[in-house]
């Protein structure tokens, strides 16, 4: 009959105390089972083909003492560890919402600053806009001061009356501080019947070329009968007022800028008391810049 037991037998087959450090048991998977039918008085203690090792207590003191602190340092290295991972994390999650909040701000920061500085552009442009257009304002008031200015002076002739031929002269002035150039002018005379409109026809080529300095003048000449004395029969039409005299013309030049200008003039002769006079036409005096606008 097989025993069980934590004690082993001593020599007179008594029971001995068990011993302090338990007895480590092989696995009855492993070993097997005691024979029940073997010898009744064999050894206790013994499996088939195992010996069941004892480790006693003392032994494994000095190791267990260290496994324990060992454990104990390496708890308390993993809770410092982790404390300062989780104290890393803090920083790192302030840190981070730091960054998101100058982020933001940086953002707001640049709308503005972009508002601001769009802004100062427009203001700048606005002030570069008034400057250029104050330097044309003084570019123009500058030519308009020292361009040169042409008008009619005086018409004049050399008698209008019968048998003497009609000659007039016209003379133009340059009122203005630089020279004109490029003078190009025509003088035409027109008996219209009364009643009906001055044409204005041109039938003369123009006289181009010359020069009127300032404060200097020009003349040109019109020979209304072609040299021949005027008819006494065409005299008294006009003494009548059958018929009107009239004298026109214009006058294109170009100032020291080389800017186009042009003038027209038109005068009537007017009778009174047996004497004529000549008067300025309520249209046809005129005076511009660029291209003179009669068709030539």
């Amino acid at each position: 009959m097989t025993h069980e037991g934590t004690g082993d037998l001593g020599p007179q087959g008594n029971k001995r105390a068990p011993s302090a450090t338990a007895a480590r048991l092989p696995d009855r998977s492993n070993t097997g089972m005691a024979s029940e039918e073997g010898d009744a008085g064999g050894k206790f203690g013994q499996t088939a083909g195992t010996t069941l090792e004892v480790v006693k207590g003392d032994d494994l003191k000095p190791f267990e003492h260290k496994m324990y602190w060992l454990t104990l340092a390496g708890i308390a290295v993993a809770v410092v560890t982790g404390a300062i991972f989780f104290s890393q994390f803090r920083v790192m999650t302030d840190q981070t919402q730091i960054l998101a909040s100058q982020s933001e701000s940086a953002a707001a920061s640049g709308a503005v600053a972009e508002f601001n500085t769009r802004k100062q552009l427009e203001i700048a442009q606005e002030q570069a806009d008034a400057a250029q257009a104050n330097v044309k304002v003084v570019q123009k008031t500058m030519r308009l001061e020292q361009r040169a200015w042409v008008a009619v002076e005086t018409l004049d002739d050399a008698g209008f009356e019968p048998g003497k031929p009609y000659r007039v002269t016209i003379t133009f002035k340059n009122t203005g501080r630089t020279p004109a150039s490029e003078i190009e002018s025509d003088v035409e005379s027109e008996p219209v019947p009364k009643g009906e409109p001055v044409r204005f026809i041109y039938t003369e080529k123009p006289v181009k070329g010359g020069l009127i300095s300032p404060n200097s003048v020009a003349r040109r000449d019109l020979f209304a009968t072609h040299g021949n004395p005027l008819d006494a029969f065409d005299f008294a039409d006009f003494e009548l007022g059958n018929r009107t005299e009239y004298v026109y013309g214009f006058l294109r030049y170009r100032d020291i800028f080389r800017d186009k200008h042009w003038l027209t003039f038109c005068f009537h002769v007017a009778f009174a008391h047996e004497h004529y006079y000549y008067v300025g036409c309520d249209e046809y005096n005129d005076a511009g810049d660029g291209d003179l606008p009669v068709a030539r």
